[in-house]
């Protein structure tokens, strides 16, 4: 739509018909004997002013034409908004936020790979954001961010608080959660409970389809959607019985259950034990879970120090400047499955960075 369609449907004056009729109606007319400067400062004052208002009321119905206000669930659970989490070990202390369905999350920044320093239940979860990290969350309802591989700021709208003052409110009150990068391996977590207008393209992150992982050490991963065969690095730690934060992968499986068309993937490779393949039937038998696919013997590969320097060196070539999102996506192609934790300090001495 034109800019001038929109002033005709808002009522916008034409000023230079209003300024031609001032002159005809008003200057012109006789007799008239003073000097008519001030009638033309005024009737411009008040054209100016007038055209000031709509343009700022036209913003705002822009504004809201193009927003929507957030629709809680609130049916769910009443839990503490914020909660407190101690040590584990070398995950650090931290916080859980409890959500309900229909929670507004927002990445700032726009940065896609903000889910990847989020924690949740102990090892990062990296979310499928629907648009480019912002979305409705419909899946997970309990977000959990450690201190251990990121340095945390909590914040309830706008206002910091530490574990000594946490906000006396439940998940029923929050309306959006904003999740903002601040500098390398730190976020800031703004908990946003006041009245928040999200985009009418915002949409859920409800999960259809879920791929899990078996993996050679016995462990499970899991990954929303439909995952890439043989990527062994983009993939979330869930276990098959409930952790210490009650979380396992049956309560990450759940809600998706409610869609007829759901579908779990299970990804195996010939370093798979038999035992995982015993944990996985017996998930999907008392799960009920109807449409489900076996992949094995995907391709798979263990890397010496040698050949993770070598890639590096390549890499660097490839991508002068260290980014481990880039880095990471880039490692997935090559079917490697080893422990990044003791690995990837070879990497960054490649790229000079600590």
């Amino acid at each position: 739509m034109k800019i001038e369609d929109i002033y005709k449907q808002i009522g916008m004056p034409d000023v230079d018909r209003e300024w031609e009729k001032f002159e005809r109606e008003v200057i012109d007319r006789k007799p008239i004997r003073r000097n008519p400067w001030w009638h033309k400062a005024a009737i411009i004052v008040g054209i100016v002013f007038g055209v000031t208002m709509v343009a700022v009321a036209s913003v705002a119905i822009i504004k809201h034409v193009n927003s929507k206000e957030v629709i809680l669930d609130t049916s769910v659970e009443e839990r503490p908004l914020v909660e407190y989490v101690p040590e584990e070990g070398r995950w650090g202390d931290g916080f859980v936020v409890n959500l309900c369905p229909g929670t507004y999350v927002s990445h700032v920044k726009g940065n896609n790979h903000t889910g990847d320093a989020i924690m949740k239940d102990g090892e990062t979860f990296a979310t499928g954001s629907p648009e480019g990290g912002n979305y409705i969350e419909d899946n997970i309802f309990r977000y959990i961010f450690l201190n251990g591989r990121q340095r945390v700021t909590m914040q309830l709208d706008g206002v910091p608080f530490d574990k000594n003052s946490l906000p006396q409110l439940t998940n029923k009150e929050l309306k959006k959660l904003e999740i903002t990068p601040d500098g390398d391996w730190a976020i800031i977590v703004n908990l946003v409970t006041k009245d928040a207008l999200i985009p009418t393209t915002a949409k859920s992150n409800s999960i259809h389809q879920h791929t899990i992982f078996l993996l050679s050490d016995g462990s499970l991963g899991i990954a929303n959607g439909v995952a890439t065969q043989g990527d062994w690095i983009h993939w979330s730690i869930v276990t098959w019985e409930a952790d210490q934060f009650g979380w396992s992968v049956r309560k990450e499986i759940q809600p998706s259950l409610k869609y007829a068309d759901y579908k779990l993937y299970i990804y195996a490779s010939e370093e798979t034990p038999q035992e995982s393949f015993e944990q996985a039937e017996k998930l999907i038998r008392e799960m009920k879970i109807p449409h489900h696919e076996y992949f094995r013997n995907l391709p798979i590969v263990h890397w010496n120090d040698g050949q993770y320097r070598t890639w590096a060196q390549e890499m660097k070539k490839k991508h002068p400047t260290y980014d481990w999102r880039t880095l990471f996506d880039e490692l997935a192609k090559e079917h490697v499955d080893d422990d990044l934790h003791a690995k990837w300090h070879i990497v960054k001495e490649v790229y000079g960075v600590k």
